[in-house]
Formats: C-alpha cells, sequence, structure tokens
C-alpha cells in the first residue's frame, strides 16, 4: 500500500474513540467550533449549534486559521494550507469542501489574458486561494504577479490610473454573485484540473492533537446528516440571498460543483499542492527557517493516527 492509499484508508476509517469520548458523551467543557457561513460551507456546518454543549463562531477564512492558532477553537474550517503550519495540527478525516474542475466560486476577473496579469487585487480573506494563484502561475512558467490588497469588489478593475490592476481574485458567495458580470474570469479550480489532472481541497476541518474526539465526531456526522439535504439547503440559501445566486445554480453548485469527500486523490492533490508551494520558495524570496517556510517533507495527520 503506497502512502496516498494508507492516508485514505485512514480518512474514510471510523475512529476509535479513546477516553475523550464520542458524539453523544458529555464531554468536560464546552466544544468551540469556527465555522464558514459561505454557501459552500452550509453542508458542512448547518445544525452544528443543536447540540446544547457547542459554542460556534462564524468567521471569514483567515481570521478562522488565526484564532485556530490562538487556541480559541477546538476544531475551525479552515484553508487547507493551515494545516502545515503546526506539527500538532490534525485533520477530522472524511469531510472538506474541493472540487473536481471548475469551482464557480474562486475567480480571477482579468482586463487582460492570463499570462499578461502582472497586478492583482487579492482580498486576503483565504490563504489557499491566493496561494493557489501563486502556484498557478509558477506551474505555467509565468512570471508571478505584484499582490495588492483590496476590498473584495471589483471597482479597482474600472480605473483608467497608470496604476490600475490588471485583475481581481474573488472567492465564495462574492465571487459566484459577480459571475455574470462584465469582465472576462478565470475559475482557478479549473485551472488546476488542467494543469494537474486532479481535484483540488479549498478547507479542511482542522484542530491539535488534544481536541476532543467528542467535536471530531460531530462535525462528521453533521456531514452525514445534511449530505442528503443539499438541494433543501441550496434552496434556503437562495431564498435569503437571490442576489447572489439563482436557485438552479444554488442546487447545482452544491449537489455537483463542491465535493466533500477527501479520498485519496483529494489527498494526493494536497500533497502536490504543498510540494509546488515548496517550490515557490527561492522566488520569493523565504527564509530557510521563517515562520512562512513550507516543508516540502510535511504530510497531512489526522485524527485517530497513530502517534
Amino acid at each position: 500500500m503506497d502512502y496516498v492509499q494508507s492516508l485514505t484508508a485512514r480518512s474514510v476509517a471510523p475512529l476509535s474513540l479513546d477516553s475523550k469520548g464520542g458524539a453523544d458523551a458529555a464531554p468536560e467543557r464546552r466544544l468551540r467550533l469556527g465555522a464558514l457561513r459561505y454557501l459552500n460551507a452550509l453542508p458542512l456546518v448547518d445544525g452544528l449549534d443543536r447540540r446544547p454543549d457547542v459554542d460556534v463562531t462564524y468567521e471569514i477564512p483567515s481570521l478562522l486559521a488565526r484564532d485556530l492558532r490562538a487556541g480559541k477553537f477546538d476544531l475551525a474550517l479552515v484553508p487547507q494550507v493551515e494545516a502545515s503550519k503546526d506539527e500538532r495540527y490534525r485533520i477530522v478525516p472524511g469531510p472538506c469542501v474541493a472540487c473536481d474542475g471548475a469551482v464557480e466560486s474562486i475567480l480571477l476577473f482579468a482586463t487582460c489574458r492570463f499570462g499578461e496579469i502582472r497586478r492583482v487585487g487579492v482580498d486576503l480573506s483565504s490563504n489557499t486561494s491566493v496561494e493557489l494563484l501563486r502556484v498557478l502561475f509558477h506551474v505555467r512558467d509565468l512570471p508571478e504577479p505584484e499582490f495588492i490588497e483590496v476590498a473584495p469588489r471589483l471597482d479597482p478593475l474600472r480605473g483608467s490610473r497608470d496604476d490600475a490592476l490588471d485583475a481581481i481574485l474573488l472567492i465564495g458567495d462574492r465571487a459566484l454573485a459577480e459571475d455574470h458580470g462584465e469582465f472576462p474570469r478565470f475559475d482557478l479550480g479549473a485551472i488546476w484540473k488542467e494543469e494537474t489532472g486532479l481535484p483540488f481541497v479549498f478547507a479542511v476541518w482542522l484542530g491539535r492533537d488534544d481536541t476532543p474526539l467528542a467535536a471530531v465526531d460531530w462535525v462528521r456526522t453533521v456531514l452525514a446528516d445534511n449530505l442528503p439535504r443539499r438541494a433543501e439547503l441550496a434552496e434556503s440559501f437562495w431564498r435569503e440571498h437571490p442576489d447572489v445566486v439563482d436557485p438552479n445554480g444554488a442546487r447545482r453548485y452544491l449537489t455537483e460543483t463542491i465535493r466533500y469527500e477527501l479520498g485519496g486523490r483529494e489527498l494526493e492533490s494536497m500533497l502536490e499542492f504543498h510540494q509546488l508551494r515548496s517550490e515557490l520558495q527561492p522566488r520569493r524570496g523565504q527564509s530557510d527557517n521563517g515562520p512562512s517556510r513550507v516543508d516540502p517533507e510535511w504530510r497531512p495527520r489526522f485524527f485517530g493516527d497513530p502517534e
């Protein structure tokens, strides 16, 4: 059995819960979960708070990652790049936010061709999406553009100054809402698939090695309960946010476009993405021992792995 196969077997196997307890066990304290409000996260987060001993905080991806590092959560649904930043981090086996081709909600809106882009406005709410864009320039052997933090809207593309942006990266519901605008767009999930032949994982449930396994079991249970309800969740989202997506688009997005299983090909993709990120370090001038260093030897670890 090769490395990816062994990871896959562990990621789909039932957890052997220890004295920290399972979903029905009474935890020693309240469980603290950090979640996303994006449409693509609904099957992972809808109903998390129906347990009376669970506190759920909703934030943007980058703030969830920051607060997880600060110890404010037992588990958080965070960008996959966060998993490599602490040797104590463990991934919840099974659930994820992924795509296998076009993702429709991680879009680069541009005023020129992809290879001509030199200045990109980015909303730093998602580390994974920004890193994916850097990697895609790298695999296409293009010079890395300058990244400028901007608000998540397309207004700067309409400027006529010499320092105007060539492109803006939007993620999540904001990207869905702008998908039918006047600017050409590049779907990062589709480009990744074209270049690697692999799906792409955007987010995982992540915690530390001392996280109560009751929390781990609970987020897996919530996804299992919600997968058959995706059409219902899409309908509810559309009724609340008709300016973001139409009902057919919402249903197709949740039931066909977004994938929720962290299987073998998804794990292979995570490893490939991590390796490509490590190749970017000399280009980006990162020190060998700096806090942003990407360890090329890193491998994902899961709750339930033998210590």
